[in-house]
């Protein structure tokens, strides 16, 4: 018998956890200006989907791993994309 697949569902977003993110988005598409990289240039250059990209810069929500490879490109500590959000 073959096995279930498993649902995952997504936790609701709160008015303050969307402003968060929405700050955090925020932050990342100005790192991704530094780079003077469109979505579909950054996407294709460091290999990821630009609609993943541009999900994360319009705070919609996004794997937590997300986070940590787009800290990596941009070479800062995790914390700095939280640093300020309250």
């Amino acid at each position: 018998m073959p096995e279930k697949k498993r649902k995952y569902y997504r936790t609701p977003c709160d008015g303050l956890n969307q402003m968060r993110m929405e700050q955090i988005g925020g932050l990342l598409r100005e790192y991704r200006y530094e780079t003077m990289l469109s979505r579909d240039d950054f996407a294709r250059e460091y290999g990821i989907s630009r609609s993943l990209v541009e999900r994360a810069e319009r705070g919609m929500p996004v794997h937590f791993l997300t986070y940590l490879r787009l800290a990596d490109i941009y070479c800062i500590p995790v914390w700095q994309l939280f640093e300020g959000v309250e």
